[in-house]
């Protein structure tokens, strides 16, 4: 995401422009909760009503990330993190545009482009990107079979490595009982015959 801070031009954003109102760039347990109270709050009050724009770079919007424990670990599903229902947010008339990025941001013509192509105009913008997780650049830290854990796609990711190796214990203990039954039966072939003797 860059920051456009020069002086507006008038082909910074040549694209069709739609007014978004209060854009606030992030969907997660911070963005999503901001958006909601502000909507609720602007509810009660006429004439302060602005259009709250929600933006996700994920497809989930407004999970609660510390829950992804036990989905990793299969004691609750993923759904149960949600902190509200996609219905609250249509109902508070909050438009949320989920699974797209800001590829820009010109704070001179305040407005903002998506990585879809759309360009939005703001009135005011909220930056709750929350962070990253940090991999230390330990030897090898890019080899495979390292993770981070953050999200659900992280939750997924590790998932589908533990079925994976799960699957490949599952065979070598195949191959191990049946290694150890040919041994036996070797042995026991040679003792019969009187080859350990």
């Amino acid at each position: 995401m860059s920051l456009v801070s020069q002086e507006p031009t008038h082909t910074s954003f040549p694209k069709r422009r739609t007014t978004a109102g209060i854009v606030i760039i992030g969907a997660g347990m911070a963005g999503s909760r901001f958006a909601i109270e502000l909507a609720r709050t602007q509810s009660n009050d006429d004439t302060a009503r602005l259009p709250i724009t929600l933006i996700s770079k994920e497809p989930q919007v407004g999970y609660n990330r510390i829950m992804l424990s036990p989905v990793l670990s299969g004691e609750s599903v993923f759904e149960e993190t949600y902190l509200y229902e996609l219905a609250e947010y249509e109902q508070l008339g909050i438009t949320v545009l989920a699974g797209t990025s800001v590829d820009a941001i010109d704070t001179k013509q305040q407005c903002i482009e998506l990585s879809d192509g759309q360009v939005l105009d703001y009135t005011e913008l909220v930056l709750a990107t929350g962070s990253q997780a940090r991999v230390i650049p330990f030897a090898n830290h890019d080899a495979k079979g390292v993770h981070v854990f953050r999200d659900i796609a992280d939750v997924q990711v590790l998932t589908e490595y533990a079925r994976q190796a799960k699957k490949r214990s599952r065979h070598w203990w195949r191959g191990a009982r049946s290694r150890g039954r040919l041994r036996f039966g070797i042995s026991r072939g040679r003792y019969d015959s009187g080859s350990c003797r």
